[in-house]
């Protein structure tokens, strides 16, 4: 990467660190996850509790979506009726590694 006066920084682009081992999208999704962390503290810090619970949940819901999606509306060999809320939180603590940023659990 080329810095402000056109010299090479020594810097990599976090793809070209990927030796096919998936470490680049690791390490972005960690990124992410800390991110959604963050902001959740924010919030929650300023009292708005569901906005909070928002953040947390949003990437969660679409994961778990795409799960019902691609398994063709089975997650985990259960076929998916009925409460979609009591499914995914049973998803959620069957899933590796955990949906919902590391950390979470010490907002309260």
């Amino acid at each position: 990467v080329a810095g402000k006066n056109g010299s090479d920084s020594g810097r990599q682009p976090a793809a070209a660190n990927n030796d096919g081992s998936g470490t680049a999208s690791i390490d972005l999704e960690r990124t992410r996850s800390s991110a959604r962390y963050l902001l959740a503290k924010c919030c929650y810090e300023l009292n708005l509790y569901s906005e909070a619970e928002e953040t947390l949940l949003r990437h969660c819901r679409h994961s778990f979506a795409q799960a019902i999606a691609s398994g063709g509306g089975t997650v985990n060999g259960v076929k998916i009726r009925g409460n979609r809320n009591e499914a995914m939180d049973a998803w959620i603590v069957q899933t590796t590694p955990c949906p919902i940023p590391n950390g979470s659990a010490g907002l309260n």
